[in-house]
């Protein structure tokens, strides 16, 4: 049973006073459970398996243990992104459970997620049948609901909300490959790939006054996309909130593509899922994609088979068949390069790349100082890079909300 302290004022009727303690030992009338110093649980994890549905989760200052599940509906509160780290884990935060055929609404607010290290998803064993090849989110990880069957797709994973935080200093990287072509020098090419050093987002994402900053995607990866945040499907939903910093790198031996060094939205697997997106205030700014090999173009001679590689989107990715509404949004400074002496890979959309069948509006943003750079042996075949963003599909802009 809860201790508690009756202090009897001035004669008064005897009032109990419950101090939050851990659920364990009795929920508060709130249904609030704490993280911190005893009584409270000294783990986020121990707080969560305690807490009930609806129940709120307040951490105090200090520096928490990541590689946390949450797989119910609660409030996580902290005491402030500079006072309440969640550090660690691969990744630091899991939201939901992969091919669940319930996904929780999970808020989060005034807390740092940072230091994680993922290497694998439940995806990449759904996918390639081995771990460690497909590796997403460093920081937040949601996965998708189960499979629909009939429909071939996911259900959307978790609906979450991130107010008031900062998600820095995430890594996602593949550790292993599987072959998948086309055809390389020695057969086919390998295939690994890491998506969303920051963020990987299946379900419906907003953030909110929020910094998604200095993630990366990299590793032993052939695609590496979303530096800072990934979303297969769902939906995202940006609220004066900055990416900044974000980079998705493809790599020496195995890099091909590097796309979306801000954000990634679309399919997996080059299979674009459409993603509703809309962006309100805040920036796109200093992101990169970046792709560096010594891949030839030609496999076997003139008249073989081709290696297609290219890196675009250096603020972002928006993959084809979306809606996209973005307004009084800096997208500026980011970058696109790609280096391969022996080859022909291209480069374009510095600023941002709209997939096709998209309808977009973008309204009173400034896009700016967005740079791209190709080191390449030759342009013959695929044609010369360039360009800040481009648009194919229906698109509109001018006065608005």
């Amino acid at each position: 049973m809860t201790k508690m302290r009756a202090t009897l004022i001035a004669g008064a009727l005897t009032a109990m006073v419950l101090a939050i303690v851990p659920a364990a030992s009795g929920a508060s009338a709130a249904n609030e459970i704490c993280v911190g110093a005893p009584p409270c649980f000294g783990t986020i994890q121990k707080a969560v398996d305690a807490a009930h549905d609806g129940g709120v989760i307040r951490i105090g200052p200090g520096t928490f243990a990541g590689g946390v599940t949450i797989d119910k509906s609660v409030e996580v509160i902290g005491s402030g992104a500079s006072k309440t780290i969640i550090k660690g884990g691969g990744p630091v935060l899991t939201i939901g459970e992969a091919f669940a055929p319930r996904e929780p609404t999970v808020t989060i607010s005034k807390v740092k997620i940072t230091g994680g290290r993922t290497t694998s998803s439940p995806l990449s064993k759904e996918y390639v049948g081995k771990k460690n090849v497909i590796a997403l989110g460093g920081g937040i990880a949601i996965p998708p609901g189960e499979f629909v069957e009939g429909e071939d797709h996911f259900a959307d994973g978790a609906m979450v909300k991130v107010t008031d935080s900062v998600i820095s200093g995430n890594r996602v990287g593949p550790s292993a490959t599987v072959p998948f072509g086309p055809p390389c020098p020695g057969g086919d090419c390998p295939f690994a790939a890491a998506g969303g050093g920051g963020i990987d987002n299946w379900g419906a994402l907003t953030l909110e006054r929020t910094e998604v900053s200095n993630n990366r995607a990299a590793g032993v990866g052939s695609d590496a996309i979303g530096g800072g945040i990934d979303s297969p499907q769902g939906s995202l939903d940006l609220r004066h909130s900055t990416i900044t910093g974000n980079r998705a790198i493809a790599g020496v031996p195995n890099g091909r593509y590097a796309e979306g060094g801000g954000i990634f939205t679309g399919g997996l697997l080059g299979n674009d899922a459409p993603v509703a997106v809309r962006v309100r205030g805040g920036a796109i700014s200093g992101n990169e994609a970046s792709l560096t090999s010594k891949l030839p173009f030609f496999v076997g001679g003139a008249d073989g088979p081709t290696i297609d590689m290219n890196a675009n989107g250096g603020g972002a990715h928006l993959g084809g068949g979306s809606t996209i509404s973005i307004a009084h949004t800096r997208i500026n400074e980011n970058k696109v390069s790609v280096d391969d002496p022996n080859g022909e890979p291209y480069a374009f959309d510095s600023a941002l790349q709209f997939g096709e069948g998209s309808t977009i509006d973008l309204r009173h943003s400034t896009i700016e100082d967005n740079r791209l750079r190709a080191n390449i042996g030759s342009s013959e075949h695929v044609g010369p890079s360039g360009s800040a963003f481009g648009i194919d599909g229906p698109s509109k802009g001018g006065p608005g909300p």
